[in-house]
């Protein structure tokens, strides 16, 4: 912690002996500030693409979330998946729930120094997709510009060190009193792991799948903010969910997938084998790691 500064802790620690990781707050380091959130809705054509733009003119490429509402679903009848529909649901990132055969189309969401762009490509023909997103007044990417929308005019502002807090621009702000800052609940920073056996392909059964999930129950009654990551152990890497995994064909396939609604967070795991082609998979285990924050994704 620097010599000049705020910094506030959760009982049972104390101020002055806990380490970053459990403070509440920290002037040390820079928040998530909500600049801009709401609902936007994209019609796609003859061909399954659609666009909708959000302006933010902030003049630089700012970071954002984007995720998809509406209803979570498991298409196929496989052993152990739960074949509940769950409406007023919400996917994060933009959220592709189903398993890889169903609503398998991509969506990209991307800023300029103008706008949020959210693309749907080779969906459903004709088909309304509605998203939720938030835009932060914090950078995407390095930036060395001049041309930034002003924030704020009255508050309590708090500035890096060495940039002026009445003339700092809007990414250098650790905190703005304008803004809300997005806050994520330590207590519900949870860990789980998903298993799955191994599978291989058969003459009786081609393209054998696996499935299984973990539900996490939030108790908040609202659809919560959340972040979810999987750590595969198989190539020691972490990854934000959804992921997608391939084996040399489209019926090579796993992913993990999320949604949340007004009782739970779900995270699902699946798998396909290809006998025709050789692909096997062996037992595995993913860590899972999951941040709930306190903002509620119904609101604007």
């Amino acid at each position: 912690m620097k010599t000049i500064g705020i910094k506030t802790v959760i009982p049972p620690y104390e101020v002055t002996t806990a380490v970053d990781r459990k403070l509440s707050y920290s002037s040390e380091f820079l928040t998530f500030k909500i600049f801009k959130k709401g609902t936007i809705s994209l019609t796609t054509d003859g061909s399954g693409n659609g666009k909708a733009s959000i302006p933010h003119g902030l003049g630089f490429m700012p970071t954002f979330q984007v995720f998809k509402m509406g209803t979570a679903s498991w298409q196929e009848a496989l052993t152990g998946v739960d074949t509940n529909t769950y409406p007023g649901a919400f996917f994060p990132n933009p959220g592709n729930f189903h398993s890889f055969t169903a609503d398998n189309h991509l969506v990209e969401a991307y800023t300029d120094a103008g706008f949020l762009h959210i693309e749907a490509i080779s969906a459903t023909i004709n088909t309304t997709y509605t998203y939720k997103y938030y835009i932060f007044s914090d950078l995407s990417q390095f930036y060395s510009g001049s041309t930034i929308k002003p924030i704020m005019t009255h508050g309590l502002r708090v500035s890096k060190v060495g940039k002026p807090a009445d003339t700092a621009k809007p990414f250098d702000f650790l905190f703005s009193s304008e803004q809300r800052c997005l806050q994520y609940y330590q207590q519900k920073a949870v860990q789980y792991e998903l298993t799955l056996p191994a599978i291989s392909g058969s003459f009786i059964d081609d393209s054998p799948e696996e499935a299984t999930y973990v539900d996490i129950f939030h108790h908040m009654k609202y659809p919560p903010f959340f972040l979810a990551f999987c750590i595969n152990p198989l190539d020691v890497t972490t990854k934000e969910i959804p992921d997608f995994s391939f084996g040399p064909g489209e019926y090579a396939a796993e992913k993990v997938s999320s949604f949340c609604d007004s009782e739970r967070i779900r995270i699902s795991w699946w798998r396909q084998a290809a006998n025709f082609l050789g692909v096997t998979w062996t037992a595995g285990t993913l860590k899972l790691k999951v941040i709930i924050f306190e903002e509620d994704l119904r609101l604007d």
